[in-house]
């Protein structure tokens, strides 16, 4: 995505729009990078839990019991910051109409 950014000295004199614009787009590239790396965490012990549930006894217990509690949190993990990403979502949405230079 690319983005134009054009800042009138008349409507944003000190830049804080445009910061709270770029602060947004930054948070909200962060927590889509995070969700990411949760969802790569829960493949890795879906993998796991998957091997125990074809071959009982393959893995030891504790691994299991580990591999499981890992994918509980991943799953709670991904779930707020997909949340928290559509709360940066919007209000990066509502920091570029408030800088468009006809609105």
């Amino acid at each position: 995505m690319v983005i134009e950014l054009q800042r009138l000295k008349s409507r944003d004199p000190d830049g804080a729009k445009l910061r709270s614009l770029l602060e947004a787009e930054r948070v909200c590239e962060r927590m889509a990078e995070a969700r990411s790396l949760i969802a790569q965490i829960m493949a890795i012990t879906g993998a796991v839990i998957w091997l125990e549930a074809i071959w009982p006894g393959l893995i030891h217990p504790e691994i299991q019991f580990f591999a499981v509690g890992a994918f509980g949190g991943g799953l709670i993990l991904g779930l707020g910051f997909g949340i928290e990403e559509i709360a940066w979502r919007v209000r990066r949405k509502q920091c570029a109409k408030a800088n468009q230079v006809g609105g």
